[in-house]
C-alpha cells in the first residue's frame, strides 16, 4: 500500500497559489475575452452568409450539410425519399446530434429549395 507524503515526515509538499481574488475574476476575465467573439455572430453556418444571401440550394447544401451528410458523420440524404415535411422540420427543431438552424440562418423559402433540392436529386453536389 502506498502512503501519501505527510507533512512533518521530511517529505515537502509542493506550494500550491492561491487566488485570493474573488472566484468571479476567472468569469469576469473570460467574459472579456469572450465578447468579441460573440459580436461577431458566430453560428452554424459560414460567418459570411446568413439568411437571405445564399446563391442556391447547391451551395447551401454545400456550405451547411454537406459536412455531416456526406462524411458519415449525419446521416446521407440523398436517395432516401424522405418526406418535405420531415426534413422541414428536423432541419429546424433539430434531431439528436444535428443541430436545430433558425430562419435567420436561411429563411424558409431556402429550405423548401434545399428540400426540393434535396428531395429531386441523385446525389451529393459536393465532390467528394
Amino acid at each position: 500500500m502506498i502512503k501519501a507524503p505527510v507533512p512533518g515526515n521530511g517529505v515537502r509538499l509542493p506550494v500550491i497559489p492561491t487566488n485570493r481574488r474573488s472566484p468571479w475574476s476567472l468569469a469576469s476575465a473570460m467574459a472579456k475575452t469572450l465578447s468579441p467573439l460573440l459580436l461577431l455572430g458566430f453560428s452554424s453556418t459560414s460567418p459570411a452568409q446568413s439568411a437571405g444571401q445564399w446563391t442556391g440550394p447547391g451551395e447551401l447544401y454545400g456550405k451547411v450539410c454537406h459536412y455531416c451528410h456526406d462524411t458519415q458523420v449525419g446521416v446521407p440524404l440523398f436517395g432516401r425519399q424522405l418526406e418535405p415535411a420531415y426534413i422541414k422540420e428536423t432541419v429546424r427543431q433539430g434531431k439528436t446530434a444535428m443541430p436545430a438552424f433558425k430562419p435567420s440562418e436561411f429563411t424558409d423559402a431556402e429550405l423548401d429549395a434545399l428540400i426540393d433540392f434535396i428531395v429531386h436529386s441523385q446525389g451529393s453536389p459536393v465532390g467528394e
